[in-house]
């Protein structure tokens, strides 16, 4: 599957309620048309060949997606994954895994992605996400596009996440859509809520915006090689490189520069996807193709 990025937090047990779509008087039919889409019931086998139904939304809106996910894999990213597009070839994927990615234009043209930490415990997440229940929240304000993910373990709700993907989308159309899909999974009991919301509202978590920026300055992935390396703009950085659907690899750091060698040779337009992380700064993500 293409490797399209939890921090452990408190959380009560989240119900699931009935469909619900807001629908003031003066809202246009296209607005209150939002959650018809949306099945109820979804499984999912290999990767991105279903999903719960396209859901139009233009300008600043909020859609929560809750749902029942069972994985039916072992691997992490054997559950729902979140898209968000505009149907012309751009789209921002986000896995169940904290982990995500760009395609289209948006890959380079200055849209951003921002993560949390990762999970503490994976053997733990992956038995939670056998039966959990989910809450995505997926928010709209100007070019901030915020995906918040609320997880609570049916059968211990005790164990729970919560991590948040912000996105910083510039060249995002007006009119985007949204659903959920994913890879062997099961997802079921699912509802939509949808309203618009206001430019006063922030999409961009305060913790977040606490902490420094970073980025990746280059990527180098030729055909042919085993060798992935770059630079990023800050020093001694955990620097973390999926290469097309292997699992992500922990590259080697000197200083700004990083290098991951790979077990055979690299084949063109293979997607290569570099996460950054470190202390005080904001998780950073690139993606870019193998030449």
């Amino acid at each position: 599957m293409r490797k399209k990025i939890l921090a452990i937090a408190l959380a009560t047990t989240m119900a699931f309620s009935t469909a619900v779509v807001a629908v003031p008087a003066n809202k246009n039919v296209a607005e209150a048309a939002v959650g018809d889409a949306t099945v109820k019931d979804l499984d999912i086998g290999d990767a991105f060949t279903a999903n719960t139904g396209d859901e139009d939304v233009s300008g600043n809106f909020q859609l929560v997606y809750k749902f029942t996910n069972k994985s039916v894999g072992t691997n992490n990213w054997d559950n729902y994954i979140v898209e968000i597009f505009d149907g012309a070839g751009q789209y921002i994927s986000t896995r169940a895994d904290n982990f995500g990615w760009f395609a289209g234009t948006w890959v380079d043209d200055g849209s951003t992605m921002e993560w949390g930490d990762g999970a503490a415990d994976w053997s733990t997440y992956l038995e939670v996400m056998k039966d959990a229940s989910v809450t995505v929240t997926v928010k709209r304000v100007g070019s901030k596009i915020t995906i918040t993910n609320n997880i609570v373990s049916n059968a211990d709700s005790s164990k729970s996440y919560k991590f948040v993907a912000n996105c910083n989308v510039p060249n995002a159309a007006d009119a985007l859509k949204v659903h959920i899909t994913g890879e062997k999974v099961g997802l079921s009991g699912i509802t939509t809520e949808y309203k618009k919301v206001s430019a006063s509202n922030k999409s961009n978590s305060s913790s977040s915006s606490k902490k420094k920026s970073m980025s990746v300055k280059k990527v180098t992935a030729k055909a042919g090689t085993k060798v992935v390396k770059g630079s990023v703009s800050v020093a001694k950085a955990k620097v973390k490189v999926t290469v097309g659907k292997d699992k992500a690899k922990t590259a080697k750091v000197s200083g700004k520069n990083f290098t991951l060698k790979v077990s055979s040779k690299l084949k063109k337009n293979t997607k290569i996807t570099v996460k950054v992380t470190k202390s005080g700064y904001k998780t950073v993500t690139k993606t870019v193709k193998v030449k």
